[in-house]
C-alpha cells in the first residue's frame, strides 16, 4: 500500500508516519512530488492491514491507497511522474535524446578506442561494450573480463563518455562498478535475484534487460527487487521474446513499450538489433517503434546495413524528427534532427519538440564487431548529416 500525504504535510508529520511504518517492521520508500509526498509501504500484507487504521489517523495523511499489482515501487501509483536516471550527467528519461553506442564485446584495446572515438565524434552520450559475455556455448568467446573493463575505462578517460557494461553475477558486480558508470543486467540474468538485490544495495545506475521468456510483470518484479533495496536508478530494456518462428532471432515486443510506460514510471529502451538478429530488419523495426515523426534512413544507406552494425540506444519522451545516421563502417546510430539543423538535411526539422508519447527510448546492440559492416566512409557524408545530441 501507499500513504499519500496531504499537500501541506510537514517534514515532522512525514517522519512520524515513516517511524510508525518502520516500528511495525515494514519498509518505507519516499517519493517526493511537486505537490505531495507519497510513502510506499513494503512488507507483510497482514502487518500492513493492522497498521492501516493507525496511518489513516496520522496527522498530514490524506489517504491510504491499496496497490492491487504485485509490484509496488515501480508502479505509477507510487510515483505518478516519470523517473529520470542520471548517469554522470547524462539524464535518461527527461525528454532529451540519449544515444548509447559501442560493440557487443570488447575484443581489443584498439577496437574499443576506435569505437569510442567514432561514437563520440557523432554525438553519442554513452559508450557500451561487454567485458563479461554470457554465451550459449562454453566454447564461445566469454569476454576479456577485467582487461576489457580497463580498456573501457581508458576509452572513457579519452572521450569523456560514461560507460555501461554487464555484470553476470554478484562476485563480478563490485569489479564492474569499479570501472563502469552504469551496470547492465542482461536477459539471461533478469531473474538472478541475488544479483538484483546486490545491484539494489549498490545504488549504482542499472540497465535491466527483459528475459526472452519473461512476462512484463516478471520484468517489473525484477526491477522491484532492485528498488526494494533502495536503488531507484533503473532503466528497463525490451530486447525481444523467444518465438516459434526462426526467421528472426527473437520476436520484438513493441507493445511492451506503451504497456510498461502505462504501468511504470521507469525509463524504457528498446533493442531492435538484438531482437531481430538480422541487419535488414533493424531499420524497419526501429521505424515501427511508437514515436512521433520517426522517419526512414536515406535510400543510399539501405543496402549498407550488415549484421555487425551496432544500432544505437536512444532514449526520449518528447521526440523531434528522428533519422538513422551511420557514424563509421562498424557502428550505426540514431539521433534527432535539432531545430537548427541545416535545411538541406534529408529529414524535416522542427522548432518544437514532438508531443510526449509516454515512452522513453529505443536501442539496438550488435552481436559483435568481428567483421566490418561495409557502410559508407565517414568522410563521404555531408556534414549536416552528423547532428549533435540534443541538449
Amino acid at each position: 500500500m501507499i500513504v499519500v500525504m496531504g499537500p501541506h504535510a510537514t517534514r515532522e508529520q512525514i517522519n512520524v508516519v515513516v517511524k510508525k511504518i518502520q516500528d511495525a517492521g515494514l519498509g518505507s520508500h519516499l517519493s517526493a512530488g511537486v505537490e505531495r509526498t507519497i510513502i510506499g509501504v513494503v512488507g507483510d500484507s497482514h502487518t500492513k492491514e493492522l497498521l492501516r487504521q493507525s496511518l489513516e489517523a496520522s496527522a498530514g495523511v490524506e489517504r491510504i491507497v491499496l496497490i492491487l499489482q504485485p509490484f509496488k515501487l515501480v508502479g505509477r501509483e507510487f510515483r505518478p511522474h516519470d523517473t529520470v536516471v542520471d548517469v554522470q550527467g547524462v539524464r535518461i528519461g527527461d525528454g532529451s535524446i540519449v544515444v548509447m553506442a559501442g560493440p557487443c564485446s570488447v575484443e581489443s584495446r584498439e577496437q574499443i578506442l576506435q569505437a569510442a572515438r567514432a561514437v563520440k565524434a557523432a554525438g553519442a552520450a554513452m559508450l557500451r561494450g561487454g567485458a563479461f559475455k554470457p554465451r550459449t556455448s562454453p566454447y564461445s568467446f566469454q569476454g576479456l573480463e577485467e582487461e576489457g573493463l580497463r580498456y573501457l575505462a581508458e576509452a572513457r578517460a579519452e572521450t569523456g563518455l560514461p560507460v555501461v557494461t554487464e555484470a553476470m553475477d554478484a562476485d563480478q558486480l563490485m569489479l564492474v562498478i569499479k570501472y563502469a558508470d552504469m551496470v547492465q543486467i542482461g536477459a539471461r540474468n533478469m531473474q538472478n535475484y541475488t544479483l538484483l538485490r546486490e545491484v539494489g544495495r549498490s545504488k549504482h545506475p542499472l540497465l535491466l534487460k527483459r528475459g526472452p521468456s519473461a512476462t512484463i510483470q516478471e520484468l517489473l518484479l525484477a526491477a522491484e527487487y532492485v528498488m526494494s533495496e533502495g536503488n531507484y536508478n533503473v532503466v528497463l530494456c525490451e530486447r525481444g521474446l523467444r518465438g516459434f518462428d526462426d526467421q528472426t532471432r527473437f520476436l520484438l515486443d513493441l507493445s511492451a513499450v506503451p504497456v510498461l510506460k502505462g504501468l511504470s514510471h521507469l525509463p524504457v529502451v528498446v533493442d531492435p538489433s538484438q531482437a531481430t538478429g538480422k541487419w535488414k530488419y533493424v531499420g524497419p523495426m526501429a521505424k515501427a517503434l511508437p514515436f512521433p515523426r520517426l522517419t526512414s534512413y536515406p535510400a543510399m544507406w539501405k543496402d549498407s546495413w550488415r549484421n555487425c552494425g551496432s544500432f544505437s540506444q536512444l532514449s526520449t519522451t518528447a521526440l523531434p524528427a528522428v533519422s538513422h545516421v551511420p557514424i563509421s563502417s562498424t557502428i550505426w546510430w540514431a539521433n534527432s534532427v535539432s531545430s537548427n539543423a541545416s535545411r538541406s538535411s534529408p529529414w524535416p526539422s522542427t522548432s518544437k519538440g514532438a508531443p510526449s508519447v509516454g515512452c522513453s527510448g529505443l536501442s539496438g546492440m550488435c552481436p559483435g564487431m568481428r567483421h566490418r559492416c561495409g557502410g559508407p566512409p565517414i568522410s563521404s557524408w555531408p556534414t549536416n548529416w552528423v547532428i549533435p545530441r540534443a541538449s
